[in-house]
């Protein structure tokens, strides 16, 4: 290394000394001949250290074949420039564009540092990358345009003494339109083609002025005036026209960056929300469409807001709570908070004349003040709502404004989407009407049943006779009886008790069949309760004692202990008819075949009697028409019987079917709602 004689940097030139890049001079074995200040501050080496030494052994080089392919290209041309990277370990790797010549048997190369310059062209490149990207690849539609022709014709307009733009071009039409046409299509991405074009790109990069249709106008000057204005955007919806014609409903935005509105460019994007204007305008009519039919139905309509009763659901749910009814039964003043948490918001004329209201302001306020009379109602409609059940109906009473009480049917839904749980929809019909028709019916009804009732007594007068009779002479020998054991001269006091006790029993026995015979014909309303089938069916047999003695009949029981909701009596009555029935069917039957079989089963909500005889059945004609009103097979009968025993079953949410048996005679069978348990 000492044989190697340096250059003397002070005769080198003050501009290389003074260089801010870096200048190295080398042998072309790769010695160090020269090294100034600006390669000490790059590469970290003084020149003291670097002098002498192999560069490579200083400073590694990333270009393509190393530095040795730099020496290749200086030994066979004389000079190379390129940009490489270098690494030195007493320096951080640095960018350099670095010019090198060979002369006189040396390599002299001067780098200049353009690592900011590379790091700010990179970033430049990923950027307009990412744009160019985003440009071609986006959903929207992109326009690249050239409007520097417009910015004259604008200045030409104000120099020419217009003072209000706006006002000007929207006189002159055809101004603006000249200038569309004078605003070029620079660029368009593929989405551009799909939503404007026919697949040529070409055809779409001359001027904007086919794609404005007429109406759109304004939004094009009052995005010049934005541009023109100093604003960095401008958005609008309008409609722009596609190459073949056809209009898309479009969000219109255009973007005025600073450094592009200066060079006269802009970018546009354009959302087709042709699709979302439809569904807005269907949603528009849709809205207008409620709105008729709210007011002008002739159906009370209430429109309510549910956000207090929300709030205390949500504070319910909070709290752990999953049935709401046994929350309203431990603090009834919870159903008070549902009450006041649901307002009226509106209502319709119907509504008004309904509940006495003389304008919708009266009914303002919570529903509370219309659910006096029935609370319970409302309750089962909270739990209801509470359960997430989107509806719910009944047949109740309301309060009215002007004090009175009218039945109604009452339907509450929820028409809002599940995420807005606090709009709800009251629909109120008044059945005051029918109620009182179904009141009368039901009178009818009892009448009638009665007055079969009471035929069916008369029919079997006979037999109750004879059940009465059995009892009274019974009780005439017994007491003859007592009186002679009495008459006698040392009376037998424990014979007369037994007879007594015997007369007492039948008396008794008397006396249970006068009160059924006067249950019977009494006329009194149906009363549902909890009831026995199979003791009705007992009693029945009993009232019928006679009758199936007389007739040979034999009755086989098959009882499960059904217990069923219904009212006794009528019950009664229709087990009765239909026993009565299957004793006359049989009546040509020779004596030792009448066999009646009544069976009771159960499943998980109803109870079933059926009630078997072995006649002659029904003709299959008449099986769909027995049940009618004034419908007989029987020569003396009225076509009644049935028919009541049907609207009984019917008035405790019952029903009865008659069938044929394969093995012959019919079957008659009684459903109705089993009893809780």
């Amino acid at each position: 290394m000492s044989s190697i004689e340096p250059i003397d940097l002070a005769r080198a030139s003050d501009a290389v000394e003074l260089s801010r890049d870096a200048v190295v001079a080398r042998s072309l074995d790769g010695r160090v001949l020269a090294w100034n200040p600006a390669a000490h501050a790059l590469y970290g080496w003084p020149a003291s250290e670097a002098i002498g030494r192999v560069f490579a052994e200083l400073v590694e080089t990333d270009v393509e074949g190393g530095i040795a392919a730099i020496e290749a290209a200086l030994a066979s041309g004389g000079r190379w420039e390129g940009q490489v990277t270098r690494r030195s370990v007493r320096a951080e790797a640095r960018v350099l564009l670095v010019r090198a010549i060979a002369r006189r048997g040396e390599i002299l190369e001067i780098a200049q540092d353009v690592t900011e310059h590379h790091r700010q062209r990179t970033a430049l490149e990923r950027s307009e990358r990412r744009y160019r990207n985003l440009f071609g690849a986006m959903a929207a539609s992109f326009w690249e345009l050239d409007f520097s022709k417009v910015g004259a014709m604008l200045r030409e307009l104000t120099a020419s003494g217009v003072r209000d733009l706006r006002e000007h071009l929207t006189a002159h039409p055809e101004t603006l339109r000249a200038m569309m046409r004078a605003t070029r299509v620079l660029d368009v991405n593929d989405q551009t083609l799909v939503l404007f074009g026919r697949g040529d790109k070409d055809e779409l990069l001359a001027s904007v002025e086919p794609f404005w249709p007429d109406e759109s106008n304004w939004v094009f000057l009052e995005s010049l005036l934005a541009a023109i204005g100093g604003r960095s955007s401008y958005s609008q919806e309008t409609k722009l026209r596609a190459i073949d014609g056809r209009e898309l409903d479009v969000l219109f935005t255009a973007c005025f960056p600073a450094e592009t509105v200066a060079r006269g460019k802009v970018v546009v994007g354009v959302v087709d929300i042709t699709a979302r204007k439809r569904a807005h305008d269907a949603l528009e009519r849709s809205e207008q469409r409620y709105r008729h039919l709210f007011h002008h139905m002739p159906l009370a309509l209430w429109q309510l807001d549910a956000r207090g009763t929300v709030g205390v659901f949500k504070g319910a749910r909070a709290a752990g709570v999953k049935d709401l009814a046994e929350s309203f039964d431990r603090d009834p003043d919870l159903l008070r908070q549902c009450l006041e948490g649901m307002v009226v918001r509106e209502v319709n004329q119907p509504t008004m004349a309904m509940l006495g209201g003389r304008e919708p302001q009266d009914f303002a306020g919570s529903v509370a003040r219309f659910w006096k009379a029935r609370p319970d109602t409302f309750r089962r409609a909270m739990e209801a709502r509470y359960r997430g059940e989107p509806t719910f109906q009944e047949e109740t009473q309301i309060d009215t404004l002007d004090g009175r009480v009218i039945d109604v049917l009452f339907a509450v839904a929820r028409p809002g989407p599940a995420s807005d749980p606090t709009v709800s929809l009251v629909g109120i019909v008044d059945i005051s009407e029918l109620v009182r028709a179904r009141q009368q019916l039901a009178r009818l009804q009892a009448e009638a049943a009665h007055a079969a009732r009471v035929s069916m007594v008369g029919e079997l007068t006979a037999s109750i006779a004879h059940e009465v009779n059995q009892p009274l002479a019974a009780i005439a020998l017994n007491a003859g009886a007592a009186m002679r054991w009495l008459g006698r001269p040392d009376p037998d006091l424990t014979e007369v008790r037994a007879l007594l006790t015997r007369v007492h029993a039948d008396a008794k026995r008397a006396g249970a069949v006068i009160t059924r015979i006067r249950e019977m014909v009494a006329l009194r309303a149906p009363v549902r309760a909890e009831i026995a089938l199979d003791a009705i069916v007992d009693d029945a047999l009993l009232f019928l004692g006679h009758e199936l003695r007389a007739q040979h009949v034999a009755v086989h029981r098959e009882p499960t202990g059904a217990r069923v909701l219904a009212d006794r009596v009528l019950l009664q009555q229709v087990v009765v008819n239909l026993i009565a029935n299957a004793v006359h069917a049989m009546a040509s039957r020779p004596e030792g075949s009448r066999r009646i079989t009544v069976r009771t089963e159960l499943d998980d909500t109803r109870a079933r009697m059926t009630i078997d005889d072995e006649g002659p059945g029904i003709p299959e004609a008449d099986l769909d028409r027995i049940f009618d009103a004034f419908f007989t097979t029987k020569a003396q009968g009225m076509g009644m019987g049935l028919s009541i025993c049907r609207s009984i079953l019917e008035l405790f949410d019952g029903k009865i079917t008659a069938t044929n048996r394969a093995s012959g005679g019919a079957s008659m069978a009684v459903t109705l709602p089993r009893a809780p348990l």
